[in-house]
């Protein structure tokens, strides 16, 4: 099971109600934050784990993308680590605990902050007005996301993203 927090925004855009989650689940790899936010008129969201800020962003969601958000979360997270080179059998056991994805409301203040950061990094280097952002290679753009250093984990969130599930599934 996934434990996504996601913002108000979001959730109103998604319209779906906040669970209530009691904490069953301690491995901090399932829980993930999520947030909505525009460049230009085109709506995205970005989604970063907790643990180790691995994240990946959609950019010109619609609203039939918004409906399906748990489909758009597996299939986008899917083909990026497959796209980062993790092997296809660590990415199966690691979907398969996304069967079920729990919308609650944020619960780290931290998090956060490395999501709008995230945000602004992603608006400062990928967006300069006009249509071409959709065009941009979204791969592309989710393996320079987490290639950005961020304050409060040591190395790229791809690496840490690795070393979790090597130690999840292969250990």
């Amino acid at each position: 099971m996934f434990v996504i927090g996601t913002t108000q925004k979001l959730m109103k855009e998604i319209g779906k109600d906040v669970s209530v989650y009691n904490g069953d689940i301690d491995n901090g790899l399932y829980h993930w934050h999520m947030n909505m936010f525009k460049l230009g008129r085109y709506k995205c969201i970005t989604f970063i784990n907790d643990v180790t800020l691995y994240n990946c962003t959609v950019i010109g969601v619609i609203k039939k993308d918004l409906n399906n958000i748990s489909d758009l979360i597996r299939d986008t997270l899917k083909e990026n680590l497959l796209a980062e080179g993790f092997g296809g059998d660590i990415v199966d056991a690691y979907l398969k605990q996304a069967d079920e994805i729990i919308f609650t409301k944020t619960s780290s203040r931290s998090v956060l902050g490395s999501m709008t950061e995230l945000i602004k990094y992603t608006e400062a280097f990928y967006y300069r007005g006009g249509k071409e952002i959709i065009e941009n290679d979204p791969l592309l753009l989710n393996n320079r996301n987490n290639r950005m250093v961020f304050m409060n984990i040591k190395g790229y969130s791809v690496n840490q993203m690795k070393d979790k599930l090597v130690e999840e599934f292969l250990e």
